[in-house]
């Protein structure tokens, strides 16, 4: 297999940065788990492992609204059917009326499928638990 392409490295970059941003953003979980694998492992920060995108969809639907949502791709390596990808996030959210802050890091896996990259497992954790902004 080959290494990573440019054009997979930008592709990968696009997926984390904006495409997941912006469907988070809009609470649109159906475009958030179209950038997954059918079988997606997904591994929030402190709770139970989802598999499988309606797990994932599920999960996502009792995430709190997000306020301020954004991705910084660190590094993608790989072939080119699969890449490691490290990022990190920083958002805000209203919980119980009281708006929170944090950032965090994120480590995955991409799959190319059909000429696309699809997230096939994500692990993140954050840096501190989320503070509350005044």
């Amino acid at each position: 297999m080959s290494s990573l392409t440019k054009q997979d490295r930008d592709q990968i970059r696009t997926m984390v940065e904006k495409t997941w941003v912006n469907a988070c953003l809009r609470s649109d979980w159906n475009a958030a788990i179209a950038q997954c694998t059918e079988d997606v492992s997904y591994m929030p920060a402190d709770t139970p492992m989802v598999r499988g995108r309606n797990e994932l969809k599920g999960f996502l639907n009792d995430f709190p609204q997000l306020l301020e949502f954004s991705q910084t791709l660190l590094d993608a390596s790989g072939d080119s059917s699969l890449a490691a990808v490290q990022a990190t996030f920083a958002g805000s959210f209203t919980v119980d009326g009281q708006k929170l802050a944090g950032s965090g890091k994120v480590l995955a896996t991409a799959t190319k499928e059909d000429g696309h990259w699809l997230f096939s497992a994500v692990c993140f954790n954050w840096d501190a638990p989320p503070a509350p902004v005044a």
